[in-house]
């Protein structure tokens, strides 16, 4: 867990916050996905009981960080 302290040094550390622009975060770079645990968590269950799930959004809004970190992360720990 990100302390706020931490949070603060690394928001203003440009080598590394959490924002990295549009560059998609991946595998290993967990700890920078910040504040998504409830969108991580529905998206895995979506994927888990659909046959299709599709996932949309405006650019930039981190769908590739969410499925590259989180959903990759999620549906390994379960076995996929």
């Amino acid at each position: 867990m990100i302390t706020l302290e931490q949070w603060k040094k690394n928001f203003l550390d440009k080598d590394t916050c959490p924002w990295r622009g549009p560059k998609p975060m991946e595998p290993g770079d967990d700890d920078l996905l910040v504040g998504r645990q409830a969108d991580r968590d529905r998206f895995a269950h979506e994927v888990l009981t659909h046959q299709l799930v599709i996932l949309h959004g405006e650019s930039g809004v981190g769908k590739s960080s969410l499925l590259n970190v989180g959903l990759v992360r999620d549906l390994t720990e379960r076995g996929f």
